[in-house]
């Protein structure tokens, strides 16, 4: 078969697609420039082989995402996804489409559209099977009345992400807009906009009915692009309050004025030690989330076992390694 070995590799990504079949995996390694779509609609797997930082998937052709997944086992792993710019603006990085997809272990930053109402900067989500999880979604940018500068689940998956530093007018980090979505583990932090919809934004469509899920995530600085109020999340003028106040488990917020009196609270010092949002023991995020049985076997951001034999867990895209306490004894 072509392209079988590193001897017979292919440098151009999109000339492999073609000869892959269900359960292929394609590796890449450095950076790939490509110049029309990556378009997943078998079970494939396209990976890095070294890392997310270091193996890139670069879209040059101007007007065009990244890449589209339309199958539920088709896959982006361990990935650098960069330079999408979609025609419509929806899903400027990556568009999971209502068959599917996984992105796994992926840098999806700087994919920016100048069109006007676009949804999704970085990755758009349409479909219960579509799946983000261990990823950082940073530094992605919708048009004037977007929504969603990091991820649109309209419904999907967010799982242990870091959602930072992206820009929408609306719902600057994530925006929601169906009751079978779901934001689990994940940190919201310092997404930006042109309004007072903030890093998480719910239409009214997303609390119409019960069912939606946001567990153990933390939402801080999020803020006016100018200004620089703080607004951490926002809902469609109309929506209804009791459903989102039980979408609410185990999360934190760095500011005041809760989307939920019962799944919610704020804290002032979210105790992080570095800029990758670990802690320590000390820190208000650790065992006190809320176990839920997807975690068995889960991984965190950074690879550590979401929950140990314990059954707790931390809030947020990090958890902290189980060392069990005890009494040291030195014998001479």
């Amino acid at each position: 078969a072509p392209y079988s070995s590193w001897a017979t590799a292919t440098t151009n990504l999109l000339e492999a697609l073609p000869e892959a079949i269900d359960g292929s995996v394609i590796v890449i390694a450095g950076t790939n420039n490509i110049h029309d779509l990556l378009y997943l609609d078998k079970g494939i797997t396209v990976v890095g082989a070294t890392g997310h930082e270091t193996d890139r998937i670069v879209q040059k052709k101007s007007g065009t995402r990244v890449a589209w997944l339309d199958h539920p086992d088709a896959v982006l792993r361990s990935l650098h996804i960069t330079g999408g710019d979609a025609d419509g603006g929806f899903g400027n990085g990556v568009f999971i489409a209502a068959g599917g997809g996984r992105v796994i272990d992926c840098h999806v930053r700087e994919n920016k559209s100048n069109k006007n109402y676009g949804k999704g900067g970085g990755v758009y989500v349409s479909s219960p099977d579509g799946y983000v999880s261990r990823c950082i979604i940073e530094d992605n940018k919708v048009g004037a009345g977007g929504t969603g500068g990091g991820i649109m689940l309209a419904p999907g998956i967010a799982e242990s992400c870091i959602v930072r530093l992206n820009y929408a007018p609306n719902g600057f980090g994530i925006a929601v807009s169906s009751p079978l979505a779901r934001v689990r583990n994940c940190n919201v932090i310092s997404n930006s906009g042109d309004s007072v919809n903030g890093g998480i934004h719910f239409s009214k469509s997303a609390v119409s009915d019960t069912g939606l899920e946001v567990v153990n995530s933390v939402f801080s600085g999020n803020h006016h692009s100018t200004k620089f109020d703080i607004s951490d999340w926002s809902a469609e003028e109309g929506y209804n309050a009791a459903n989102l106040d039980a979408a609410f488990r185990s999360c934190v917020f760095t500011s005041a004025g809760l989307p939920s009196t019962t799944g919610c609270r704020t804290v002032a010092d979210l105790g992080f030690t570095d800029s990758g949002y670990r802690f320590n023991r000390d820190s208000p995020l650790h065992d006190v989330g809320t176990w839920q049985g997807w975690m068995t076997g889960a991984l965190d951001l950074y690879g550590n076992q979401r929950v140990d034999r314990r059954r707790r867990v931390d809030i947020g895209c990090y958890e902290l390694p189980y060392t069990p306490r005890g009494t040291l004894l030195l014998l001479h």
